[in-house]
């Protein structure tokens, strides 16, 4: 496990096996409620409009939390691992 923050964008998919990795982390989801609700989900998340990429969820995450950002960030996708 690691203490470095896990900054995760994701797109229908469950990321909730990428949370054994880590101490800390925030989901920038935009999925598709009809295909996975993370709502149903106990998951530290932020519901974000689908731009189709995922480095906007990314800068919004260092836009909200600029002045308190952790030292270390992985920038993972949702679906990084199989």
């Amino acid at each position: 496990m690691t203490d470095t923050f896990f900054l995760i964008s994701n797109y229908n998919t469950d990321p909730s096996y990428l949370i054994k990795y880590c101490k800390d982390y925030i989901i920038y989801d935009q999925s598709d409620p009809l295909i996975f609700d993370i709502k149903k989900t106990n998951l530290n998340y932020v519901k974000y409009e689908n731009t189709g990429h995922n480095i906007t969820s990314y800068f919004q995450y260092f836009v909200d939390n600029y002045n308190d950002l952790p030292s270390y960030i992985a920038l993972l996708k949702g679906n990084i691992i199989d």
